[in-house]
């Protein structure tokens, strides 16, 4: 049996229909269903009911920008929580545990990134993550750890750049550009992210790695804002308007990564469809009646 926490997070719909569609049993643990990973007495009867042997973690608190108002939060969810999780996971025999870390465990390091590169977190969320990498490492548990880039896709977190933008289209609100245009990310499309962590499951030459996982397209975020203004004449009433903001001190320049090491071992082959990806994210939001 496999268990996705968070599992009703913007990745669990694409990581369930996968699992279903290979014909996995999986069983899913979420706040919403108050199930949560820092209450260990009820994680610990959770194992003990069902019969648990692979763990992909996906529960966690995001954003950067809120972990550093709300840092218990963050420490609780991410640090603790995982702890709790690991802990279990151990006790009960779990075979294989995939955790979902960040990008930004690498902070303001020159990209391309490779996976055994030393960290530096600029963020208490990033800091998080790298804790959450460590116990892992330290647990005693089979473990595979995944390091996305800049997750998108169709019904994507509404705190990214891509549907933060189409949220404020739609209150004819102008969108806003940190920087002046030239900040660029590795954008990793989610079909092809989730297809490659399933891969992972009962891989033996996954076992104990380091994966970065990215689409091989850097995109400047001005490339991003000239794709919405192109695509959205579908609406002529929609005539974005858009307005620069000072870099926050934690972001970086520039994050993408080396993921040799992922083809060579997980096949991961991307396709680079970036364009196309958010032209019919956009049309889909913003072009039809």
């Amino acid at each position: 049996m496999i268990l996705v926490t968070g599992y009703k997070w913007f990745v669990w719909g694409y990581i369930t229909k996968e699992l279903n569609s290979r014909e996995l049993d999986w069983i899913g643990y979420d706040l919403v269903d108050w199930n949560d990973i820092r209450d260990k007495f009820n994680l610990e009867s959770f194992f003990m009911e069902n019969k648990i042997d692979t763990v992909i973690h996906l529960a966690a608190l995001a954003n950067p920008i809120k972990s550093m108002m709300f840092p218990e939060e963050y420490i609780a969810t991410n640090i603790n929580g995982t702890n709790n999780l690991l802990d279990c996971a151990k006790r009960y025999g779990v075979k294989q545990f995939i955790f979902f870390s960040s990008s930004s465990v690498y902070g303001g390091n020159t990209p391309p990134n490779k996976e055994d590169e030393y960290y530096a977190p600029t963020s208490i969320y990033a800091t998080t993550k790298v804790t959450g990498e460590l116990l892992v490492k330290s647990s005693d548990v089979p473990y595979t750890i995944i390091r996305p880039f800049t997750l998108y896709g169709t019904d994507g977190r509404k705190d990214q750049v891509v549907y933060k933008w189409i949220n404020l289209l739609k209150h004819g609100k102008p969108i806003t550009i940190l920087g002046d245009g030239t900040t660029k990310r590795g954008y990793t499309y989610i079909n092809d992210f989730v297809k490659t962590v399933i891969d992972t499951i009962d891989n033996n030459n996954a076992i104990n790695e380091v994966f970065n996982l990215w689409g091989e397209e850097i995109i400047s975020i001005q490339e991003l804002a000239n794709i919405f203004k192109e695509t959205i004449e579908c609406q002529i009433e929609l005539k974005p308007e858009i307005q620069y903001a000072p870099l926050l001190k934690w972001d970086t320049y520039e994050n993408f990564a080396d993921i040799s090491k992922a083809k060579e071992i997980l096949g991961y082959n991307p396709k680079k469809n970036f364009r196309i990806n958010i032209e019919n994210i956009i049309k889909k939001e913003l072009c039809q009646n």
